[in-house]
């Protein structure tokens, strides 16, 4: 993705706990377009608003959010899937939350933005050994479309990839 973006002109900041996903992205890219910042944990508040100021302070402003951070396990609710809750609730819904919240002042003073989370068809569709997971992907889903309504009038939009084995959808605006 970081790629991409890059390619296309935009300045990126990727964050992560660790920078082992970052050795084999940087090769090729312009250092200029692209923050490396590991160490980081994206559900923490803090930490995610420190990463946006220094990105802010290096480029200048926050224009767009894509958040490709999440987790995925699988068990019955008899089976174990209230051991995985809050550990997917983190991972998936409380990391869209902060990470939109921390992006949200500085798009609104610079009167635009663009916030684009991952979900998964299990948000919409659950099927059986997926409860925990679903509803933490169900959680991002409502939050991009409370988002999307939230700032509709901010010229901020909210959008929500939905990845499926063949297809996507959009949820949100």
């Amino acid at each position: 993705m970081a790629r991409t973006l890059a390619r296309y002109g935009a300045q990126v900041i990727c964050a992560d706990r660790t920078a082992a996903p970052f050795d084999a992205a940087a090769a090729g890219l312009d250092p200029d377009r692209i923050l490396w910042t590991a160490g980081h944990d994206l559900a923490d508040m803090a930490a995610v608003q420190a990463v946006v100021a220094t990105g802010v302070a290096r480029f200048g402003r926050v224009t767009g959010l894509v958040n490709t951070v999440g987790g995925f396990a699988t068990r019955r609710v008899l089976d174990g899937a209230l051991d995985q809750w809050d550990s997917l609730m983190r991972l998936n819904a409380r990391v869209a939350l902060v990470t939109s919240a921390a992006v949200l002042p500085p798009m609104l003073a610079g009167g635009h933005g663009r916030i684009v989370h991952i979900a998964a068809q299990p948000g919409i569709k659950a099927v059986a050994g997926r409860a925990a997971y679903a509803a933490s992907k169900a959680a991002v889903i409502l939050l991009i479309e409370s988002l999307a309504a939230e700032h509709r009038a901010d010229r901020i939009t909210a959008n929500c990839e939905l990845r499926a084995a063949r297809h996507h959808r959009h949820a949100g605006q």
